[in-house]
């Protein structure tokens, strides 16, 4: 499969979304003033005072491929948090030592093709070096099939099937 980022050829291509299904919400027309959106961190000002401003950040969930030995998928996802947790992200994105940082609590931001409605499913979000995205895992409550099937691992035709939904085929 081509790579639509780096246009390499890769066996099997990570599903990822490029934006917080938030932002979509706003036409294009209405995004500067209203939406900062970059390729780590999204924030959306809020319309009127029933609102609050919304922060996005742009992680990975590790799914285990089941019939791959060690190996994984990773879920390019966004992830909503509170205001206070988005500036300690901003303000520690290039620190070294980010991943000794606790990890905070998250929701998804992306609705996952062939499921029930995810977006809000509970997620906790670990910074892990600034090099790299930072990562999730679905908290215990989140029993949603989406989060049932990632811990639980899952086939490699799986994935094909997640990437075939989102408008990924094979060559």
């Amino acid at each position: 499969m081509k790579c639509s980022s780096c246009g390499q050829e890769h066996d099997v291509l990570d599903p990822t979304f490029r934006r917080p299904d938030a932002v979509h919400q706003f036409p294009a027309a209405q995004r500067p003033g209203n939406v900062m959106e970059g390729d780590d961190l999204c924030a959306i000002r809020a319309q009127d005072a029933s609102q609050v401003d919304r922060y996005f950040v742009r992680c990975t969930l590790a799914v285990p491929l089941l019939d791959h030995g060690d190996q994984t998928v990773h879920w390019g996802l966004w992830a909503e948090v509170d205001g206070l947790d988005s500036k300690r992200i901003y303000d520690l994105w290039d620190d070294p030592d980010q991943a000794a940082q606790p990890a905070i609590d998250a929701r998804l931001a992306n609705n996952i093709p062939g499921y029930p409605a995810t977006i809000g499913l509970p997620l906790r979000l670990k910074m892990t070096g600034p090099r790299t995205r930072p990562a999730l895992v679905f908290r215990a409550q989140a029993l949603h099939p989406f989060a049932a099937e990632c811990r639980a691992g899952v086939a490699i035709d799986r994935v094909f099937e997640w990437l075939a939904r989102m408008g990924v085929g094979r060559n």
